[in-house]
């Protein structure tokens, strides 16, 4: 397993060992780590219970309302952990196939299509890890500006309203501990986001491996037909036929391998797509409920865009995939057809109809995960808000 310690997956690798979820790790370094995961999953999602059960009793609807998204945006952060965790079978086999899809890279442009797909992983792994990352600093650090602006400029009349990280209720006089409310909240956030990142960017660069794939098929499909216009005598071997069959293979392979990304995670892409509904449902209320407070507004409407850049970085390696898979079809006419054998002709029709077919990725067989579908999302969520807001 050499190549998940290469440039390309060795921030994946490092992230997965980190939360107990690489599979190939100590069965007990796996266990240490995801007891401590749930242990902060445990630790967040408690008193959010409390504080929707106290905010029940008091028929606080918009405490009811704000408790239970924090609730909800909890669980789903869990079940990307346990998910990854029933899956582990399947995710040894996806990490295996990729290297062995590796291994039977021997032409120096194959390997340079692979390695150019690994880099576009690499840098949507870095650029959605800075950007969570930052997200988190902000969200963690806002609730500390009523204090420093009690220190900078103090009221005269009394202190600043405090601001807790996750508003859940310890049975405690949060007043008092505030400091150590805010360290374990502060906690619980970090943890979260950091199983929040490592599994959407490990789903992120398997599906990118699968479009890495589907660009060497369309390479070697454009190198097989152009061969038969280079030459110059008749040849007696077909060679296009032969390296068309091959590539029919090879093809094949390639589905297989996309079928494997798919078990995989459809499961956690289905858990996942209905817990960002609910949540950005309850969330649109929270920030109409919040609309007269402008610190509680900006804190959630950034929750809600982040969760909005969630869905879409979900859908993108789906999009992509789908793109190359129809674009192969479209590789399958547009090249020096004309100047093979009618038994290489005859191999391209097969491709093209093997093709008509995109290859998709879905969310437990029911989402499709595409641009399309995240638009569709957005716009349910647009809608949600602005008819609460109205009622409001």
């Amino acid at each position: 397993m050499e190549l998940y310690d290469s440039r390309y997956f060795v921030i994946n690798k490092k992230l997965q060992k980190l939360i107990g979820v690489w599979p190939f790790e100590s069965r007990t370094r796996k266990n240490v780590c995801r007891t401590f995961g749930f242990i902060f999953m445990f630790i967040g999602v408690i008193p959010q219970v409390i504080a929707l059960d106290v905010a029940r009793r008091n028929k606080d609807f918009d405490k009811i309302t704000q408790s239970f998204a924090t609730f909800l945006f909890v669980l789903a952060i869990y079940s990307k952990l346990m998910t990854s965790i029933m899956k582990e079978k399947e995710m040894i086999k996806l990490y295996e196939e990729i290297v062995n899809n590796w291994n039977q890279m021997k032409e120096k442009d194959d390997k340079k299509e692979m390695i150019k797909h690994a880099e576009i992983g690499r840098f949507m792994t870095i650029c959605y890890a800075a950007y969570v990352f930052n997200a988190l600093i902000g969200f963690i650090t806002f609730p500390l500006l009523p204090s420093i602006m009690d220190k900078i400029s103090p009221l005269a009349n009394g202190s600043r309203p405090r601001i807790y990280v996750l508003e859940g209720q310890y049975m405690i006089d949060r007043e008092q501990y505030f400091e150590i409310i805010y360290i374990l909240e502060a906690g619980v956030c970090i943890m979260m986001v950091v199983i929040f990142c490592t599994c959407d960017t490990a789903f992120c660069v398997c599906v990118e491996q699968s479009v890495g794939l589907m660009s060497v098929v369309k390479m070697r499909l454009k190198k097989a037909t152009k061969y038969g216009r280079q030459l110059e005598k008749p040849d007696p071997n077909n060679t296009p036929y032969a390296l068309v069959k091959k590539l029919i293979v090879f093809h094949q392979k390639v589905l297989t391998s996309v079928e494997i990304v798919e078990s995989a995670y459809s499961l956690y892409l289905f858990a996942l797509m209905g817990f960002n509904v609910l949540v950005l449902s309850f969330g649109s209320l929270v920030i109409v409920a919040n609309l007269d407070n402008p610190m509680e507004t900006l804190r959630y409407g950034m929750i809600f865009i982040g969760l909005m850049i969630h869905m879409f970085f979900l859908n993108l390696p789906g999009q992509r995939l789908l793109d190359a898979s129809s674009d192969l079809h479209c590789n399958a006419y547009d090249n020096e057809w004309y100047e093979c054998s009618e038994q290489t002709k005859q191999l391209l029709l097969f491709i093209m109809l093997k093709c008509e077919t995109p290859c998709i990725i879905t969310a437990g067989k029911i989402v499709i995960m595409n641009i399309q579908n995240f638009g569709i999302l957005a716009k349910s969520a647009a809608s949600y808000f602005t008819a609460f807001a109205s009622f409001r």
